[in-house]
């Protein structure tokens, strides 16, 4: 018989990525969230911790999550004892606790199609259900497929036979969509470019780190996007450099300009009908500017931060549902 998400009041939803771990405590089935931990230990620091000590690599991931389910148990105030963790994201990678094989596409975006697994531990306290990722000929993805699966659920999405879902982010991922079915996706790293040329270019000391994208700044972030049209990224990325020589911004605008630039670059050249766009809060009215100028006559579907932010949990319990008696 399948295990269904009724049986549980409530669920601790884990999403570790590369460089972060997220915790949520959530009480079912209003998908109320009590009680949430950040944390900077990603899966890529965790390997290197374990590299480094040595020891059984399960039980060790296993070690370092109890310390972060510990944070959460204060935070919300009570014992947790036994409550399931629902886990996605890289977890499931070569870095993580457990590899798994990556689903196929076309992968059926209702989460039918997620390759998932149990993790039981006897020292560990809590259940684990882990999901992997999705894989194409040349590219992938671990955590985005359960966005999209919490996504397309979405009242302004759900009976649209076609979109593109766009995930910005320091990788962003465009999702093809048509008939139920992710069928191509392509990563873009437009904010591991923009981390590396303010970091470590030339261009380091003519930005200023972000900030809010306001009336003021927007201009030079739309003639960034417009400066994307032009072919060669090369050549205008030393522009921001000339932007300061020829004061023609300050550091804050210069900022906004590159990164125009690089959005553009990465929605240069899409012809899909709908666009659905998914950002958190930093990066939301960014992309929002850059596609109502690159496509006005495109239908976009904005999904508030707050939106994409439940997304991740409504994607597991999702292919929880769907999928958990796969591995009984």
């Amino acid at each position: 018989m399948a295990m269904k998400t009724e049986q549980y009041s409530k669920i601790i939803s884990c999403d570790w990525g590369t460089s972060n771990l997220r915790l949520r405590l959530v009480e079912l089935p209003a998908l109320k969230i009590i009680a949430t931990v950040t944390s900077s230990l990603g899966i890529a620091e965790t390997h290197n911790q374990w590299k480094q000590r040595g020891g059984e690599r399960e039980q060790f991931y296993l070690q370092e999550l109890s310390k972060e389910i510990g944070l959460l148990e204060t935070e919300a105030g009570y014992n947790l004892h036994g409550v399931p963790v629902f886990l996605s994201g890289m977890a499931s990678s070569t870095l993580g606790i457990r590899e798994l094989p990556y689903a196929k596409l076309p992968f059926e975006i209702n989460g039918n199609s997620s390759v998932t697994a149990w993790i039981e531990n006897g020292s560990f306290h809590h259940p684990i259900y882990i999901i992997s990722g999705v894989c194409s000929e040349n590219d992938v993805v671990r955590g985005e497929e359960t966005q999209l699966v919490g996504i397309a659920a979405n009242e302004k999405v759900f009976g649209i036979n076609e979109y593109l879902l766009v995930l910005p982010g320091t990788h962003s991922k465009h999702m093809k969509i048509s008939s139920g079915k992710l069928m191509e996706f392509k990563t873009f790293m437009t904010g591991e470019y923009f981390n590396l040329l303010i970091e470590h270019s030339v261009l380091r000391n003519s930005v200023h780190p972000l900030h809010h994208l306001d009336p003021e700044t927007k201009p030079a972030f739309l003639a960034g996007v417009k400066a994307s049209e032009n072919a060669n990224l090369l050549h205008e990325s030393f522009m921001v450099r000339t932007n300061i020589l020829f004061n023609k911004y300050n550091e804050i605008e210069n900022g906004q300009y590159l990164s125009g630039l690089l959005i553009g670059y990465e929605l240069r050249g899409l012809q899909q009908q709908n666009i659905v766009i998914a950002a958190g809060a930093s990066l939301y009215s960014r992309y929002i500017a850059a596609l109502e100028y690159l496509y006005p006559e495109t239908n976009t579907i904005m999904m508030d931060p707050a939106t994409l932010d439940l997304a991740v949990i409504r994607g597991q319990l999702a292919i929880f549902n769907k999928t958990s008696n796969k591995n009984e």
